[in-house]
């Protein structure tokens, strides 16, 4: 809970992230859902939330196919015809069932961005899976722009 309103006070009340000039907040995220193939009986409502810079940078988290809390940064590239790659390192909360696999994870996500309607819009995200007994995963992600 502490991390997600560590969230909101960085959205609302900073206008950059000043400690190594990763650019000005301008979107908070929201994840939703996902769909795994194959599905393992992984859980498939992911709440989470995020926040973008205007440089590319994201820090957030979610509650991953594990049911487990994951912190994440990431850097995205620039769209290109509604597409764009992410760069991402997740951190797992292993609990006490322990995660089968290692606690930080690097990946490269791809995504298109399905529609944008005013200051809201939807992405899809492929999230490719980490080892052989896992899933490939699609995930539906929201942004809001702050409008600043």
């Amino acid at each position: 809970m502490w991390k997600l309103a560590l969230l909101v006070f960085l959205v609302f009340n900073w206008d950059e992230v000043k400690a190594f000039d990763l650019g000005k907040v301008e979107t908070g995220g929201f994840h939703t859902v996902s769909h795994h193939n194959p599905d393992y009986n992984f859980a498939n409502f992911n709440p989470g939330a995020n926040v973008d810079t205007d440089k590319g940078w994201t820090a957030g988290d979610y509650e991953n196919s594990y049911s487990r809390m994951t912190d994440y940064a990431r850097w995205t590239t620039p769209e290109w015809y509604r597409l764009s790659a992410t760069l991402a390192v997740a951190r797992i909360d292993v609990g006490a069932d322990r995660v089968p696999f290692a606690p930080v994870v690097p990946a490269i996500v791809p995504s298109l961005r399905l529609f944008t309607e005013g200051r809201l819009s939807g992405t899809l995200q492929w999230i490719p899976r980490i080892k052989s007994t896992d899933s490939d995963v699609l995930h539906l992600a929201f942004e809001w722009s702050l409008g600043r």
